[in-house]
């Protein structure tokens, strides 16, 4: 435990996006407040991911960062805005007084706006793109398949117990009643499975095919409403899936990343590829299958209803460099009758 010697009153967690990371990371928080108890926790995200955030009550305020902003004024060159604006929250973040921030992202960016802290214990975990000579400890996990393993291994730097790194999401009195609204208006109002089938890379995908085949099987072999979900740009991909079937719903664009996240912890079973979404059906033990090709990012969870179906293949992960000539069998070749069965053994399992 290289940093158990620590007592921070006041710490702050910058980690600014990236949905799956933000939900992997979020035990870090119960951890952290059972080892400070006394100490008051912050994040730093950015506004789309903030909101996954809002609300929770172990943190005293998620701030965020104004990327969009900075981004504009750099492009229309209104230097003097663009200087003002971030020596704004440059004193905004300052006036915390925090004593120890931790920067597990890791990134130049994340660095840079721990620095404007100005609190002098920062705490990188595995520092990339040089950031590393900001901080004034670098922590570097192991290579681990299991989920979170990274921030687990922090979080026992710190002095935490492993077993009070639990994952959490809040979720507002409003956002309940907006997903109870939208279940109840499709007659939906217990036990039903949500697909989570859309991701931002094309080595993520399952294929479409294989996901409309999949719908089928379930209804045939699984009496529940099908829910699938997604963002925005992402309906109309959800309505092809849709297609004339009866009992599947799509609400994809329909909620925000809390609102997903209240739909999640209600279905009966979750099955998607590897996206943010997913990965909330570990935060809420439901039963969960995880898709995962060319990107892999662990094959073994925490929990026994999460269950990673991937074929192993030697060529996995390739991450951001594939290697098959966008031919991706790691995923093409994970049939939809494979599915089927481990989602049906998943559901009779954990019932």
């Amino acid at each position: 435990m290289l940093l158990s010697h620590l007592s921070p009153k006041r710490i702050l967690i910058v980690r600014l996006g990236a949905i799956g990371d933000i939900v992997m990371a979020s035990g870090l928080i119960h951890a952290l407040s059972q080892r400070f108890p006394n100490a008051t926790i912050d994040w730093l995200s950015e506004p789309a991911t903030a909101t996954m955030l809002n609300g929770h009550p172990l943190l005293e305020q998620v701030l965020t960062w104004p990327k969009a902003e900075w981004k504009q004024l750099l492009r229309q060159k209104q230097w003097k805005a663009l200087t003002s604006t971030i020596s704004a929250f440059r004193q905004t973040l300052k006036q915390q007084g925090y004593d120890l921030v931790l920067d597990i992202q890791g990134l130049l960016k994340s660095t840079l706006l721990s620095r404007m802290t100005g609190c002098s214990q920062i705490i990188g975990l595995n520092s990339r793109e040089k950031s590393h000579w900001l901080t004034k400890h670098s922590v570097y996990a192991p290579h681990s398949q299991m989920m979170s393993s990274e921030y687990r291994y922090l979080a026992k730097q710190l002095g935490c117990k492993d077993e009070d790194f639990i994952y959490s999401l809040p979720c507002s009195t409003q956002d309940k009643a907006k997903v109870a609204l939208l279940l109840n208006s499709h007659n939906i109002s217990s036990h039903f499975i949500a697909l989570a089938p859309f991701t931002t890379r094309p080595q993520k995908h399952w294929p479409q095919q294989h996901w409309q085949t999949l719908i089928q099987c379930l209804k045939k072999h699984a009496p529940y409403p099908i829910v699938i979900l997604g963002g925005p740009n992402d309906r109309q991909s959800a309505t092809a899936l849709v297609g004339m079937s009866e009992n599947v719903i799509s609400l994809a664009g329909e909620c925000s990343l809390s609102q997903s996240a209240e739909v999640i912890r209600r279905a009966r079973l979750l099955i998607g590829v590897d996206t943010g979404l997913t990965h909330m059906g570990t935060v809420f033990s439901r039963p969960t299958l995880a898709l995962f090709g060319s990107t892999m990012p662990y094959n073994a969870t925490p929990v026994a209803s999460t269950k990673v179906l991937s074929l192993n293949l030697t060529c996995s992960p390739c991450r951001r460099h594939p290697t098959c000539n966008q031919a991706y069998q790691c995923l093409r070749d994970l049939t939809p009758s494979w599915v089927l069965q481990e989602a049906i053994h998943l559901m009779d399992e954990h019932a």
